[in-house]
């Protein structure tokens, strides 16, 4: 369920420039100058927190303001003035609107919920509207009796359910932000005036970090094994055979043992210090999106996709992820967006939509890819296979050694890419190419645009790969399938499309096999053997 989400009159964004959301799985990145917004909407999702989960969680609260109550509202953890939270362009109130986009037919006869609209006043006070195709929900009327679970039920007879606005309120509520403060040093929250002495936002930082560290290393079984899955993933991130990693006693520091040599975390720089800030805090929980304030930070971009990977395998939906980095959102992202500032505020606007696109890569200044760290590209069919490709070559140890992008299916699938593929020759010659083949059985040839493609890819020297079977999705074991999705799913067969199983999942969960299936399950398909050459 795609949650469209609106927001006017909050901090940078007015009236007429509301920053305009569509929350959805998989990667969404945020993209633009400093001080243009991208902070500011994932804080949003803290700052919002408390009064989001009333209405998810307490149904009487919204009865309450259906019938017209005042309800007051208070400033948020590290929000010291109200006032700070509104656009200072106006006089305006603060407008959330939360609209679900196929909430599927109601459970009874009636009508679904589909849009509801906060007002957060300058006063403290707060109201809510319930919108449905037949109008706006109203307690107060005559003609509208008590609500029922998650039914609201007229004398006329229409029922209007609650339930998947509620799923989707549930959801705003249970993300987790990671601040761009990152640290693992003595630092301790409640010493800089912070709310929670434990937390920066969501995240523990700092000392409470280290503590948190210790409590779960010498603590229970379930907590242990986290750290050791832990140790296991960021040794194999930063390249270590052996890593050992604990707490001073004071929990000042943390020590660390790299292939048999001892550190101090410090020594070995800031990147392994947030990759562990990072994969810790977000272990011990499942939520829904993860929003991360500029996840490059102090990563090596032969790093950053690994780290943003081993964190979506976290969260329920997807990641959110503001960031300055052009060639990271682009080679990730199922969608993007780009931000911007002038003097009537910020304004947000689906990337491809930007007016002046040109003006913006110049001002991000990252008009080419940075490919330092990596001998190879690889050139996959679509975004989806990112995630999958990425999995699949941390089974052969090389998911450092290889850059991925996405080839966008049929707009890049023919022979007009000679020009573009001519570019990235000249940045580096190890240029690789897997795609679908799209057959429908052994004997049938490949499409007239993909046979061109391949032929184009020889003329250039470009190691290029159609797959023997169908599609990427159609390499996975029954036994991976079952496991990942339940046992009503099956595998498909070699050439079976994804879109006539029954039931199926989507192309945009096939990470989640790549990540199950086992090394030797996939080293003697035709899949497997491209990989091992690489």
């Amino acid at each position: 369920m795609d949650i469209d989400l609106t927001i006017k009159n909050y901090r940078c964004f007015s009236d007429e420039h509301p920053a305009q959301i569509t929350l959805r799985p998989g990667f969404t990145s945020l993209l633009g100058l400093n001080n243009s917004g991208k902070s500011t909407l994932l804080r949003f999702f803290f700052e919002f927190r408390p009064i989001l989960h009333k209405f998810a969680w307490d149904p009487s609260s919204i009865d309450a303001t259906l019938r017209g109550s005042t309800v007051s509202w208070e400033a948020p953890p590290y929000v010291y003035e109200l006032e700070e939270m509104f656009f200072n362009g106006n006089q305006q109130d603060i407008s959330i609107e939360v609209q679900i986009s196929d909430p599927g037919a109601s459970t009874k006869p009636g009508i679904v919920a589909d849009r509801i609209r906060i007002t957060l006043a300058r006063t403290g006070a707060y109201r809510l509207a319930v919108v449905t195709s037949s109008g706006e929900l109203n307690m107060n009327s005559p003609n509208m009796l008590e609500r029922s679970e998650n039914w609201y039920k007229a004398q006329s007879g229409l029922a209007v359910e609650m339930e998947p606005m509620t799923r989707a309120l549930k959801t705003l509520t249970e993300t987790f932000y990671i601040p761009a403060f990152r640290h693992v040093t003595a630092f301790q929250p409640n010493q800089q005036g912070y709310a929670n002495q434990n937390k920066f936002y969501d995240a523990h930082v700092g000392q409470p970090f280290m503590e948190l560290w210790n409590s779960s290393q010498t603590g229970a079984l379930r907590d242990r094994r986290i750290i050791v899955e832990l140790v296991k993933a960021v040794g194999k991130v930063f390249g270590y055979k052996e890593l050992q990693i604990q707490t001073a006693p004071d929990n000042r520091t943390m020590h660390v043992i790299a292939d048999g040599r001892p550190y101090k975390l410090h020594e070995l720089g800031a990147g392994l210090a947030q990759c562990l800030v990072l994969m810790l805090n977000t272990s011990h929980l499942r939520p829904s999106y993860i929003l991360i304030d500029e996840p490059e930070l102090n990563l090596h971009p032969a790093l950053q996709l690994d780290v943003l990977t081993h964190l979506r395998a976290t969260a329920s939906e997807g990641v959110i992820f503001a960031t300055h980095n052009l060639g990271l959102a682009r080679q990730i992202s199922d969608q993007m967006y780009a931000f911007s500032k002038d003097d009537h505020g910020c304004r947000m606007v689906p990337y491809s939509e930007h007016p002046n696109l040109a003006e913006f890569l110049g001002g991000l200044q990252f008009g080419s890819y940075d490919l330092a760290g990596a001998r190879k590209v690889l050139l996959v069919e679509g975004k989806h296979d990112i995630l999958v490709i990425m999995e699949l070559l941390r089974k052969f140890d090389k998911e450092h050694n290889v850059i991925l992008l996405p080839l966008g299916g049929s707009e890049w699938i023919n022979k007009k890419s000679k020009q573009p593929l001519l570019q990235l020759l000249r940045i580096t010659p190890e240029v690789h190419v897997l795609i679908d083949s799209e057959r429908l059985a052994a004997n049938d040839n490949l499409a007239r645009d993909r046979r061109d493609f391949i032929k184009l890819c020889q003329r250039l020297n470009i190691r290029c790969n159609s797959l023997d079977r169908g599609a990427i999705e159609n390499y996975f074991p029954d036994s991976v399938v079952k496991a990942s999705f339940g046992d009503q799913y099956r595998a498909l067969n070699r050439f079976e499309k994804l879109a006539d199983a029954n039931p199926r999942w989507t192309k945009s969960q096939n990470w989640v096999l790549a990540r199950m299936v086992p090394k030797e399950q996939i080293l003697d398909t035709d899949l497997g053997q491209f990989i091992s050459q690489l």
